[in-house]
């Protein structure tokens, strides 16, 4: 009835954008919603529709979608089904400036040149299925392509990118599956594959996403030297994004080793984000590839019964010299100025560098993570978190102003080392002590007050300090400097008592050196000048003066003992329970 009344006119003259067209038996009623207004389309094809119904809409509509801007196919094919023809002639529509296509698509060469003439295509997303190998510059176009997003198997990728040059390419992510089988189970093939698609990088990118699964159950790992693909990465640069993630069956300490990651601080001089991880080996990897739609997840965790864990993986050794120390961290983050984000997949906390030789770096770091490791038990919490705040004093804190426990598919640990970090920084910034010194002795007769009482005085804003001013983090005053929370076990003025007969001065609150060497940590790392970029392991030293290295017997207990008077004091609470564990 609406289309007898439009006529020849469209029926929404200025229709735009339409979302969710759900193509089946159906559709062909509703082909007049479908006018030459329209901009933007997605399709949605249903994995019991024939492909004769579909040919057929897509034939009655083609005309009138030829002036198409944007097109979204999703193409829920049924499991192990080979569609080797696209049931949509994407090709055709000449003046699309972006185009998804989340089905496995097999294109002849005529088609790739087709869909490399469009002059105004600016974003192009591909599933890849096994193509014929192509000349390398044998296709000519994509001149205005920025943004590529493909998947696929790893060769014809590799296929693809060295097919066209495309010179104006800013961002490319690839999520490609290995195929292994038959004499190609050693994994040779699959290496060099991947290093070639590197070689074929254009220049001009400037964030890359690569993530790499395989579909095989060996136990050999791919990427076994991985200091040859971060190699060959280093021509790019222009790079200001780089996000890497291999399989979970690899060794995260593998990954990114020490020295790798030290060879790396004078690459990508415009570096903004530097993350490497493992990805989730999921289910459905186990199956063939043949006829298998690729499915893959990029995360830094393994799933298990209970939701993440990292059972299935060997927890590496301390001694082990692969590991990441946080020496490397700092002379890579020195060497990159503008870096907001980096995350790698291992940490060595047991080859901390002394807290006295460690100078103030003052990284404008953002956000820092740690991927797949857990921390062993006794593991130097409070000391890491010590040193990272001299590194990275503008660390953004935000989830820690109001996690009290760990989230789904996140460490217990990561929680608590941002809060340790979180009570640095303000004891740092010192602004809470100035907010009080004006308000004089506390009195017990006087109530506390709230947020909303203040509200209701309208004086909240006069003496409310931004809850942005943590992040914004500078050096304590020379003139005032709070107490510091390691000088005392209460963040409350006490006297201090008198030492029992017979227990020394030094030993008198149960912390001795380490107790010294943290009071000092406000003190002493600003007179060190300037952090210069050093080799691994260079402030990092054994103690041979015969003195015991204290060792934490509970970690939770221990700082909850250091941190907790630094909490109360703004409202974090969350530690109080650690002291009752």
């Amino acid at each position: 009835m609406l289309a007898r009344l439009a006529g020849h006119n469209p029926l929404l003259p200025n229709l735009r954008r339409l979302t969710r067209f759900f193509v089946d038996e159906f559709s062909i009623c509703e082909v007049f919603l479908l006018s030459p207004t329209i901009r933007e389309l997605e399709l949605v094809i249903g994995e019991t529709v024939n492909a004769g119904v579909v040919r057929m809409l897509m034939d009655s509509v083609q005309s009138t979608l030829l002036t198409l801007d944007h097109l979204s196919i999703d193409h829920a094919f049924r499991r192990h089904e080979m569609v080797r023809v696209p049931l949509v002639e994407f090709w055709a529509f000449s003046q699309l400036q972006s185009l998804k296509v989340t089905q496995e698509v097999y294109l002849a060469n005529d088609e790739l040149q087709a869909l490399a003439a469009f002059p105004n295509l600016r974003s192009l997303s591909l599933n890849l299925g096994l193509i014929d190998d192509i000349e390398p510059g044998s296709i000519t176009g994509f001149a205005q392509l920025r943004d590529l997003e493909l998947s696929g198997e790893l060769l014809s990728i590799t296929n693809f990118m060295a097919s066209t040059p495309m010179p104006l390419l800013d961002s490319i992510t690839l999520s490609s599956s290995i195929l292994c089988s038959g004499n190609f189970a050693s994994g040779t093939r699959g290496e060099s594959t991947l290093q070639c698609l590197c070689t074929s990088l254009p220049m001009s990118i400037q964030r890359l996403c690569l993530s790499v699964t395989c579909a095989c159950e060996g136990e050999y790992r791919h990427t076994s030297k991985p200091s040859e693909l971060f190699e060959h990465l280093r021509s790019l640069t222009n790079l200001r994004s780089l996000r890497v993630a291999f399989a979970a069956r690899m060794n995260a300490s593998k990954l990114l080793p020490e020295n790798v990651l030290y060879s790396l601080r004078n690459a990508w001089p415009e570096l903004r984000i530097f993350k490497v991880g493992t990805l989730i080996r999921d289910i459905e990897d186990r199956e063939p590839y043949e006829g298998r739609r690729p499915r893959i997840d990029i995360s830094d965790r393994r799933r298990g019964e209970r939701g993440y864990s990292a059972a299935p993986e060997r927890m590496a050794s301390r001694s082990d010299t692969d590991l990441l120390t946080l020496s490397s961290l700092a002379a890579f983050a020195h060497g990159h100025p503008h870096l907001q984000i980096l995350e790698v997949p291992v940490l060595d906390l047991g080859t901390l560098p002394e807290l006295d030789s460690v100078p103030a770096l003052g990284h404008p770091l953002r956000e820092f993570r740690v991927g797949t490791h857990h921390l062993y038990v006794c593991a130097p919490l409070f000391d890491c978190a010590l040193v990272l705040d001299l590194l990275f004093p503008h660390l953004d804190l935000c989830d820690a102003r109001t996690v009290v426990e760990a989230r789904e598919g996140e460490r217990r640990d990561h929680v608590l080392l941002e809060c340790i970090l979180l009570g640095l920084q303000a004891g740092r910034s010192g602004a809470h002590w100035a907010h009080a010194a004006p308000l004089g002795e506390y009195d017990a007769d006087t109530p506390l007050p709230t947020r909303s009482h203040m509200h209701q005085l309208g004086q909240y804003h006069s003496v409310h300090r931004s809850p942005t001013a943590v992040g914004q983090s500078i050096p304590p005053s020379p003139i005032m400097v709070p107490p510091s929370p390691m000088s005392s076990r209460t963040s409350l003025s006490r006297p201090r008592t008198p030492n029992p007969p017979g227990r020394s001065p030094e030993r008198d609150d149960g912390y001795g050196d380490r107790r010294r060497a943290r009071q000092r940590y406000h003190s002493r790392s600003p007179d060190r000048g300037e952090y210069y970029g050093r080799r691994p392991g260079a402030g990092a030293r054994a103690r041979d003066d015969g003195r015991p290295r204290s060792v934490f017997r509970d970690v939770r207990s221990e700082v909850a003992r250091v941190t907790t008077p630094v909490f109360e004091l703004f409202g974090l609470s969350c530690f109080c329970k650690f002291r009752r564990g």
